[in-house]
Parts: C-alpha cells; sequence; structure tokens
C-alpha cells in the first residue's frame, strides 16, 4: 500500500513537471510581412525572421577587352559582421594564335552558399564585396 502510494506520488509530480513544460511549448507561426531589398547595414526587427533568398552581385570587367583580365571576384554578404561568400567566379585559359594566355572567365560561377538563409531576430545583415542587393523576405513570428 505504502509503494503504491509513492508510485501514485512520483507519477502526479512527474506529470505535473511535464505538463508545466509543455505549457512553457507554445507553437509559433510566420506571418508574411514585406520583401525587402537590403543594400546598406540593417538589423533583423524584435519579433521577425528574415529569409535571405538570393544576392544581386555585380563583376567587374577590364577595359582591354571582351575577356575578363582581373582576379575573381568574390561576391560576399556580412551576417553579424562575419563575411560569407554567396559565389565565386571560377579560373579558365584560352589559346589564342598559337600561344596560351590565363584569364579569368565570368561564366564559371561556383556558389559557396545554398539559400536561403533564415536570419533571427536582432541579427545585423550587410552587402559587401560584388553585391549590390539582398533579397530578404520578413515574417512576423505570431505567438
Amino acid at each position: 500500500m505504502k509503494r503504491s502510494f509513492s508510485i501514485f506520488l512520483f507519477s502526479a509530480a512527474l506529470s505535473f513537471f511535464l505538463f508545466a513544460q509543455m505549457n512553457q511549448l507554445k507553437a509559433q507561426s510566420l506571418q508574411f510581412k514585406q520583401v525587402l531589398l537590403i543594400n546598406s547595414p540593417s538589423t533583423v526587427p524584435a519579433d521577425h525572421v528574415w529569409k535571405i533568398e538570393s544576392c544581386l552581385g555585380q563583376r567587374s570587367e577590364s577595359a582591354g577587352g571582351s575577356s575578363m583580365q582581373t582576379a575573381p571576384s568574390q561576391h560576399q554578404i556580412l551576417v553579424d559582421g562575419t563575411a560569407i561568400s554567396v559565389a565565386t567566379n571560377g579560373y579558365g585559359s584560352i589559346s589564342a594564335y598559337g600561344s596560351s594566355s590565363s584569364y579569368w572567365h565570368g561564366t564559371k560561377t561556383e556558389v559557396c552558399t545554398t539559400m536561403p538563409i533564415w536570419l533571427p531576430a536582432g541579427t545585423p545583415l550587410d552587402k559587401s564585396t560584388n553585391v549590390s542587393f539582398i533579397s530578404v523576405v520578413e515574417f512576423e513570428v505570431v505567438p
């Protein structure tokens, strides 16, 4: 009898504890707010999340001709002050009139970071090297 009462008390205490913990886990949903094009330092607002969909990059070509004579351009964004590479131009070579020369070929783009990227509230975001805009979808966190 004493043992079954102890088991009952333990079960009741455990049930109360689990119920209290489950009550704290409230489901949240995301409500669409707006689409943003980030081109200056910005921070994810409180009670919001951002979903980075893509980056709109730029490349620089040399004035010497149609091929790119410059080193490969890094395309980076800054997430919480850390540079994140989103794409890199590849390196190639070409033969012209029997001589071999090297050049940077802008059509070989390597994706370094897979999109989307989700950012929580309070995270700073900015464009960096060779990125003109960052395409962001903003959601409000609804309890």
